[in-house]
């Protein structure tokens, strides 16, 4: 009897990560050869750094950035950064969301496309369902947007535990030959394995054995329970997926001779906060009783950046938070001069990990990219370098017209002294007829009626003028309507709103750029650390099975996005085609023009629909066809006869 069970076996935490802490080098770097990297690094870190947080205070008005109070004076602050950059959100990140795919493979030859087929499946599921795909987009987008540069840092998280399951006792036996309904049974339960895994479950336990006891056996047989049941200890994946998060930049140490290339650097330190009880959890980090954790914390690092309040402070020493630093690099371990590439993790001075880079590419973990690069700079420019002096500009021209108009009287009246008696001025103040002295003068030219004066028209130019300097700098248009001014100036607007969409587009392949190096980061993630099956749900009713083996191919990951303007001029240009060719043309050549149309609006069920339909012939139309033919067929075989 053999037994037969539904748990997969998998490999331990050990195999992929290796926990031995001190590998047999004969160079291993020392914590005091990682923390001078640290340290090398420091000094052009700390001016990217400085220059982040200069950003962020005009942008949100803080700190220098915010307009002195004096007394009696308006410190009103116009957020004009802020406002350029609330309407770079969304043109940013719709076109990556927007969309029902994010990723697209193509093989680079015939034998390549089945797996570049499958390993798209699986990375667009992965982003759909493992990795919260919009919260990614969106922190990704606006650490572009607010700091000109987004890293994000990319890894795996695999949870195998055991479990004991109690599992039935099967006796097997052969099905003959001449028992053909069996196995045509047999075989397509077998095929229902393949195509609806999630079908197949369904099925009773002693179908599920014989199929899957044939196809071990590499014969026909069917399984009958014994009675017996028998405990097994199976190992299993609590969580095994890739993961991706957007990093803060100030916590980020790149080896500043990269001259802004990630792969040519040498090495990268990152410090995050974490526990013991985290740390512990994942089972790969060793020395974490030797770290003193209660007496470690946030505040006590000064080249963190956090965004805990420093009064707050857990107690125990599982959940008190503390400073570590994870190092990717280059070192020579074996004295031979060849680099290889290895991580270590370290917490005040003691490390806790040291290791070869389990990454399959053996590269640094993350992928950077910058809203406007610079060059020979890793690092990139946000719009508030831009916009720094048109906020500042356009803050003290709206501080003085408030001060000028906060400042008035308004609404205030000025009677002159002695015109009105003390009864009649008290009726006149409680608003009831009162009587005044004529020989005094009337009250509408003796009363003084205080309101706002006039804003100067400088003052609205002024700001009108940096404003559209600001939309010139940053190819952010807040308001544009040509439609009052005539054909001229409407013209010229939309060629304004040309200029910039085509700017969005640029930021947008960068960004494009980025999602698809993470895409080829993870799909190699995928071929090493992904079970034996992963099963990925690609339409309400299929399902397709996707294997390790599957997907070792060459092929290139994309991520094609798009901005809403060019797609509506694209979709302008279709819709004036299909105006020209008329309805005379063949209507498959209309169906394709119409779903390219809708797919560009975003209506994919339309898109769908419109490639699936095939119009239904009218019965009357076809019986008129068909009398029309044999009547020209009587005609002619009249002719001949």
């Amino acid at each position: 009897a053999a037994v037969s069970t539904e748990v997969t076996y998998v490999s331990k935490p050990s195999d992929v990560f290796p926990e031995k802490l001190q590998p047999e080098w004969k160079k291993a770097p020392t914590i005091f050869d990682l923390k001078a990297d640290l340290h090398a690094a420091k000094p052009s870190h700390d001016t990217m750094v400085l220059d982040i947080e200069r950003w962020r205070d005009h942008m949100h008005c803080l700190g220098e950035a915010a307009p002195k109070k004096v007394k009696g004076r308006s410190s009103v602050a116009p957020k004009l950064i802020r406002k350029h950059a609330e309407w770079r959100y969304p043109s940013l990140s719709e076109p990556f969301l927007g969309q029902p795919t994010l990723f697209t493979c193509t093989g680079r030859t015939w034998e390549d496309t089945k797996a570049a087929q499958q390993s798209m499946t699986l990375l667009n599921y992965q982003f759909d369902t493992v990795i919260d795909k919009v919260d990614l987009i969106d922190d990704l987008v606006r650490a572009a947007v607010d700091d000109g540069t987004v890293a994000v840092e990319l890894g795996w998280t695999q949870i195998v535990k055991t479990r004991t399951d109690q599992v039935p006792v099967y006796a097997y036996y052969a099905v003959p030959e001449q028992e053909t309904e069996v196995i045509e049974q047999l075989q397509a339960v077998l095929a229902l394995k393949t195509e609806n895994p999630n079908h197949y479950k369904d099925l009773p336990p002693e179908i599920r054995a014989s199929a899957e006891e044939s196809e071990r056996a590499q014969a026909w047989v069917t399984a009958m329970a014994t009675g017996q049941m028998q405990e097994v200890e199976v190992q299993y994946y609590e969580a095994n997926h890739p993961t991706a998060e957007v990093v803060d930049l100030r916590n980020l140490f790149v080896d500043p001779s990269c001259n802004g290339k990630l792969d040519k650097a040498m090495f990268t330190i990152r410090s995050f906060e974490t526990n013991y009880g985290e740390m512990k959890s994942k089972g790969i980090y060793k020395n974490l009783e030797l770290v003193p954790w209660e007496q470690l914390t946030l505040p006590a690092d000064p080249d963190h950046k956090t965004h805990t309040p420093q009064t707050f402070q857990m107690e125990g020493k599982a959940r008190n938070k503390v400073i570590a630093y994870k190092y990717h690099g280059y070192r020579d371990i074996q004295g031979d001069g060849n680099l290889v590439s290895i991580v270590a993790t370290w917490i005040g001075d003691i490390l806790v990990q040291m290791e070869e880079t389990p990454f399959p590419d053996k590269k640094v973990p993350y992928v950077i990219g910058s809203l406007m690069p610079k060059r020979f700079s890793i690092y990139g420019e946000p719009d508030a370098e831009l916009l720094i002096e048109n906020q500042t500009t356009v803050g003290a021209l709206t501080r003085g017209i408030v001060d000028l108009m906060g400042r008035s009287a308004n609404a205030q009246q000025g009677i002159p002294k002695g015109f009105l008696d003390i009864p009649n001025q008290r009726r006149f103040e409680n608003g009831m007829d009162y009587q005044y002295n004529p020989m005094l003068g009337r009250p509408d030219q003796m009363l003084v009626q205080h309101t706002f004066p006039a804003i100067p028209n400088s003052a609205l130019d002024m700001i009108a003028l940096n404003t559209q300097d600001a939309g010139s700098l940053t190819g952010v248009q807040t308001s544009v309507n040509g439609d009052n001014y005539g054909d001229a100036a409407a013209v010229a607007i939309k060629g304004v709103l040309a200029a910039s969409g085509k700017r969005e587009t640029s930021i947008l392949r960068r960004l494009a750029k980025v999602v698809s190096r993470m895409g080829t980061k993870i799909t190699q993630m995928n071929m090493s650390f992904m079970s034996e099956e992963e099963i990925v749900r690609v339409t309400n009713d299929k399902f397709v099975t996707i294997r390790k083996e599957d997907i070792q191919g060459r092929y290139d990951t994309k991520c094609d996005v798009s901005s809403a303007e060019a797609d509506q001029a694209k979709s302008q240009k279709l819709s004036f085609m299909l105006q020209t060719i008329g309805p005379k043309v063949d209507f498959s050549i209309t169906k394709m023009i119409m779903a390219s149309i809708a797919r560009l609006d975003k209506m994919e069920e339309l898109a769908h629909a419109l490639e699936n339909y095939q119009p239904q012939p009218d019965p009357v139309e076809e019986q008129i066809k068909q009398l029309t033919v044999a009547e020209l067929q009587a005609k002619v075989a009249k002719l001949q006869a």
